[in-house]
């Protein structure tokens, strides 16, 4: 009977906290130390225990030793690691729920940002920030660290991996000081942004991020309607995306070749839809 199969039948195990195991967290991921350090990179010596050892370390280095039979911890000689990515993975497998926390981690705490902007997309310094932060619709104080990782009132938190996902997006579009991009530059990183924000139930602090829609499609769904006409039976086919808006088929009927991109007109503000290479050649294919 394995690990998975024994906590199917047991409460969830407390977090480790055996003063020969350490975990600690940073930007890479978790990180869970040994006081007798490891003498190899293998597996072998994560099984390697001291046979005085508490029941709950033999059941983390059996656990540990699972994760990395499926690649998802790394062993050095300083310990295992479990990248955020894999251990998010973790989270969101109901194999794993009874015996995450095991790993000691910081939980992971529900706040979402508040995104405000500076200028808008047409102009060169153009940059989105995260201006407050809310837990329970309440704005809260929050320090920001490495990765997923924050303070609330001097305890360590995890984001949520969207959270975690739109923070990096941010870092990266819109780092600080903020460089000199023209518009479609910022188009195609406020689509990307906005994207991931929506995701995360981010809220947007202003008018102009609410109603500045830019879509950057990355992959098209090709549905077929089938049509009898006098020359027999015609397919025609009608490219779509996720989030596309009402009116996309009629703007990309609307021209003979495809356009880099397209506006919609929808309740007084406007959507545009700004295709990638890879996309663009596909539309051409269907054109």
């Amino acid at each position: 009977m394995g690990l998975f199969d024994f906590f199917k039948r047991k409460e969830t195990p407390t977090p480790f906290r055996n003063s020969t195991v350490k975990s600690s967290a940073d930007e890479h991921g978790l990180t869970l130390t040994f006081v007798e350090r490891l003498s190899a990179n293998e597996l072998e010596a994560l099984l390697d225990v001291d046979p005085h050892a508490s029941t709950e370390e033999k059941l983390l280095r059996g656990y540990l030793s699972d994760l990395f039979i499926e690649k998802k911890c790394e062993i050095s000689a300083e310990g295992v690691l479990i990248p955020w990515d894999r251990f998010y993975d973790l989270l969101d497998d109901a194999q794993h729920s009874a015996l995450v926390p095991l790993l000691g981690a910081p939980e992971v705490r529900n706040v979402i940002p508040i995104l405000r902007e500076t200028g808008t997309v047409s102009d060169q310094l153009f940059s989105v920030y995260v201006s407050d932060w809310l837990e329970n619709d309440r704005v809260v104080d929050i320090e920001v660290g490495l990765g997923p990782l924050l303070r609330v009132g001097g305890e360590l938190n995890l984001f949520s991996r969207e959270v975690r996902d739109l923070q990096n997006a941010l870092r990266r579009y819109f780092p600080k000081p903020a460089l000199k991009r023209s518009q479609h530059e910022n188009e195609l990183a406020w689509g990307v942004v906005r994207d991931l924000a929506i995701r995360a139930c981010a809220r947007f602090g202003s008018r102009y991020l609410e109603t500045t829609i830019v879509l950057t499609p990355e992959t098209l769904r090709l549905p077929t309607r089938r049509h009898e006409t006098k020359m027999g039976r015609v397919y025609e086919v009608q490219p779509t995306f996720d989030q596309a808006p009402d009116g996309w088929l009629a703007a990309f009927d609307r021209f003979q070749t495809v356009q880099e991109h397209y506006d919609i007109t929808k309740q007084g503000g406007r959507i545009r839809v700004i295709l990638s290479e890879p996309v663009r050649k596909v539309l051409d294919v269907v054109k």
